[in-house]
């Protein structure tokens, strides 16, 4: 069978209209979109549920080549071919004024400790673990238009930013990394208002629920070569301290942990360009702790002798962002550029500027020559300056090495990211998806083909190819090299 391309992969493509229904090279492909208001529905309730249904069922194969690297004895699910299944489901009922949406999905795969039952009413409004349920009602929201301004309330997916590929300015989503490089967007609780003038919108946002990504579980051969799941770099702090994972508790549901954001979107002659500013809990944890003593075994093994480590515990902190980015065309060539500045109250975690700058081009003489249907080449530069470096009494690790530039956590520190993009004909195409990290040596690289065998079903092949230094999560990820078959049946 011909394979195709719509495997997801990193969760970085931030929600604009720009090129959100293109292509979604690194974010999930298989989101379902939903129509934009029309007249006045004369349909009934139920009636209008069955005509606004979509749904696609995906069916996915995974094959490693190697073992997972192992350390601190863990014990790690090792099976080198891993099935699962996703049935994704969506509706909607309104009339041309008002409209109630859902979507959700169904899966179960042979992973272990990946899917369990949930009956924890308070997991559905924070997610307090790992664990993906068998069923997720990911949005539920009610949005109501009008001639000047929505608004919107409820769960549903939330991004922001402006770049194609990574965006450093979405950051205040939760993820699920259970497959960090297949990772998938989760829905937020917020209350939105969006305010239309012209081509301009304004838009305001308030989070009062403080949402947390799911992360691989320590078991995984996704976190298994890696000391407590966030933090690579084995130099930065006591090996000692790296025997256990450190205890986390979520922020309570308080007025005082909600996070607020204003967001300005326009155009203007052929740029389109946005502004936001956010204040609340980061997106991620840092570490706070306290020195203590421990007694350990020396060299001579009948002897205990002292050594320096930290009691620690994780822990959520205030921080204001303020990100900016731009976009524009010029012949075949499309330009594109954000950055978001991160300042910590308080000193706990590090003040930094995110950024990337990038462009696209449309290669369109070169493919006729070939009798190719398209070509387009995509190349990014992602960096990270530190202005200031965490500096609270009582915290001794910041973000840095589970940041990385926003949702995703293994590009944006100082990292080139090229993509391809070839449509052989309307029905084959050819992606080849390349992320260098220079400071660390690392490599990723993703090669995938697709065919569309007809209206309905689709599927691909995807061969992921990791390398580099132990010292980050790429290069401890060379045992997990891939080739992953998908099979999609759009109901």
């Amino acid at each position: 069978m011909v394979l195709c391309a719509v495997i997801f992969a990193f969760s970085l493509l931030p929600g604009s209209s720009r090129a959100q229904d293109d292509f979604d090279l690194f974010d999930e492909l298989d989101s379902i979109e939903i129509s934009t208001p029309g007249d006045s529905l004369s349909e009934g309730f139920g009636s209008q549920i069955v005509s606004n249904f979509s749904g696609k069922l995906s069916m996915r194969w995974q094959h490693f080549n190697k073992e997972p690297v192992v350390i601190l004895n863990r014990e790690v699910y090792d099976n080198s071919d891993l099935f699962e299944s996703r049935l994704n489901m969506s509706s909607w009922f309104g009339s041309k004024d008002w409209r109630l949406t859902a979507s959700g999905w169904l899966e179960g795969g042979n992973e272990k400790n990946i899917w369990r039952s949930s009956t924890d009413v308070a997991g559905f409004f924070q997610n307090k673990d790992h664990y993906r349920p068998y069923i997720e009602l990911n949005e539920l929201y009610f949005r109501s238009y009008h001639d000047r301004f929505d608004l919107t309330a409820g769960k549903i997916i939330f991004t922001n930013g402006i770049c194609p590929l990574f965006s450093p300015a979405d950051r205040y989503g939760p993820s699920d990394f259970n497959d960090p490089i297949e990772s998938r967007e989760l829905g937020s609780w917020l209350g939105q208002a969006d305010v239309y003038v012209g081509n301009t919108t304004v838009t305001g946002v308030i989070f009062p629920f403080y949402q947390s990504s799911r992360i691989s579980s320590e078991r995984s051969r996704w976190m298994s070569g890696v000391e407590y799941g966030s933090d690579p770099d084995q130099n930065r702090i006591p090996i000692m301290m790296r025997t256990g994972t450190p205890g986390e508790s979520l922020p309570p549901i308080t007025a005082e942990n909600a996070g607020y954001l204003l967001r300005l979107k326009t155009t203007f002659r052929g740029w389109d360009m946005f502004a936001s500013g956010y204040y609340g809990l980061n997106s991620q944890d840092v570490y706070r702790g306290d020195e203590i003593t421990i007694k350990v075994p020396t060299p001579d093994v009948w002897a205990m002798g002292d050594a320096k480590t930290y009691d620690i515990e994780g822990d959520v902190v205030k921080v204001g962002n303020g990100a900016a980015g731009f976009s524009t065309t010029y012949k075949k060539m499309e330009f594109h550029g954000e950055g978001v500045y991160n300042y910590s109250v308080g000193s706990k975690d590090d003040n930094f500027i995110s950024y990337l700058a990038g462009f696209s081009y449309n290669v369109g003489d070169f493919v006729r020559k070939l009798r190719l249907n398209s070509m387009t080449l995509y190349v990014d530069y992602a960096g990270e300056k530190v202005t200031k470096k965490q500096s609270a009494d009582g915290y001794i690790i910041s973000s840095r090495n589970s940041r990385f530039g926003g949702k995703d956590f293994i590009i944006g520190e100082n990292d080139i990211v090229t993509y391809l993009s070839v449509g052989v004909t309307a029905d084959i195409n050819v992606h080849v998806i390349s992320l260098k990290q220079l400071s660390h040596d690392g490599m990723f690289n993703r090669i995938i083909g697709s065919y569309r065998i007809n209206d309905s079903i689709s599927c691909s092949l995807a061969l992921d190819m990791f390398s580099g230094s132990m010292n980050n999560f790429i290069g401890r990820w060379d045992t997990n090299d891939r080739a992953t078959i998908l099979i999609d049946y759009h109901l």
